[in-house]
Parts: C-alpha cells; sequence; structure tokens
C-alpha cells in the first residue's frame, strides 16, 4: 500500500507541475498548440485545429501506455495534454434549448 501511495504522490506532483513546466518551455498552450496546428495543416493539408493537436497527443501517449500501462510518465503526459485541450476552451456554441 505504501509503493501505490508513493507512486500517486509522485503522479500527482508531476501532473499538477507538468503544464507549469511546459509553459515555460514553450508558451502557453493556447499559442503553441495553434503553431502546431498550422504546421500540421500545412504537412497533412487538412485542416487541423488546437483541440485536434490536443487529442492528438493524448493518442500518442494512449498508444504508448498500450505498450507499457506502467510508464508514469506516459500518464502524467496524457493528463497534460487533456488539461492543454481544457485551456483551450471551448469549440462550441452555447445555445438556451439544450439541443444537439
Amino acid at each position: 500500500m505504501e509503493e501505490r501511495q508513493t507512486r500517486l504522490a509522485a503522479f500527482d506532483q508531476a501532473a499538477e507541475s507538468v503544464t507549469h513546466d511546459r509553459e515555460h518551455s514553450y508558451g502557453s498552450p493556447r499559442r503553441s498548440f495553434a503553431r502546431i496546428a498550422q504546421m500540421w495543416t500545412a504537412i497533412l493539408d487538412v485542416d487541423v485545429t488546437p483541440h485536434d493537436v490536443a487529442l492528438c497527443m493524448a493518442a500518442l501517449k494512449l498508444s504508448r501506455l498500450c505498450t507499457d500501462n506502467d510508464h508514469l510518465d506516459s500518464w502524467v503526459d496524457l493528463v497534460g495534454y487533456a488539461r492543454c485541450g481544457v485551456l483551450l476552451g471551448p469549440t462550441y456554441e452555447t445555445t438556451n434549448d439544450n439541443s444537439y
């Protein structure tokens, strides 16, 4: 049980700091993911949004976890990409009638 708590504490600490550390190194998620989206749009010749970047990077981490589901850094990065997706803001228009 103690090893599990230690591992969870390490995960929580890393997950809390991951976006702060990355922002210091690479700039804000909004600016960084917009730049990546522009590059991927040019390379793939399809429209890629910053949210697409967050989803694709999360998918990359999920794929890696399929190979090694005990790799703590991949779990932390997955949380970081999910957090970046949230920080990018909503991509939908709000309606009052709850229709989809």
